[in-house]
């Protein structure tokens, strides 16, 4: 068994740990936590979603040694950037009620256009399955631009609340969320099984 085969075979059960951990943030926010307000169900998978799609998975094949390195300087610039938000977001978030749906909406408008414009200049046929990981990682960015502008016309970080609740208000958000769920979720095992076999 190769590095890299015992690299991509870690992703599986690491996913599904953070998956569980997002569950269980879930419940604490919805019955515990003072800032943010409570989850919906639908919420708490999409975070497990955005948190797969926009750190977990770039990490890991900016540290897959398998890849061109190409593939490896574009998600190590794409996890970068993201972390780069996390450090400015949460604080703000956290200690201020400054942060906007606004700037995650602008975020997401640069990291997908760093995307496609990086990718472009990868050659088509060098490793197609990470090319189909970025394309779902543009079609889940676009999902979370939509959400957070869908929560701005209904909810307000400057409340505090920074998640849809199951509340009536966040209905619509809720039903569009769960149908993204039941389009992007199959389509990232579909895609981590892939990815799994190709490295064998």
């Amino acid at each position: 068994m190769t590095a890299r085969s015992i690299h991509s075979k870690r992703l599986g059960p690491t996913a599904f740990a953070l998956l569980i951990i997002c569950c269980l943030f879930g419940w604490w926010q919805s019955t515990a936590a003072s800032t943010g307000g409570p989850m919906s169900p639908a919420k708490v998978l999409w975070l497990f979603l955005a948190i797969t799609h926009f750190y977990l998975v770039p990490f890991w094949l900016w540290r897959d040694q398998g890849l061109s390195q190409s593939w490896r300087r574009l998600w190590g610039l794409f996890f970068a950037g993201f972390a780069m938000r996390a450090v400015i977001e949460l604080p703000l978030l956290l200690f201020t009620r400054v942060w906007r749906c606004e700037h995650g909406i602008a975020h997401d408008a640069v990291m997908m256009t760093l995307l496609i414009l990086l990718s472009r200049k990868i050659s088509r046929e060098d490793q197609k399955e990470i090319r189909w990981f970025a394309w779902l990682t543009c079609l889940v960015l676009v999902c979370e631009a939509l959400n957070a502008w869908l929560f701005s016309q209904v909810g307000d970080p400057a409340s505090g609340i920074y998640f849809a609740s199951s509340e009536e208000r966040f209905r619509n958000i809720n039903l569009l969320t769960s149908g993204e769920i039941a389009v992007c979720f199959p389509l990232f095992v579909m895609w981590l099984i892939h990815y799994v076999c190709s490295s064998r």
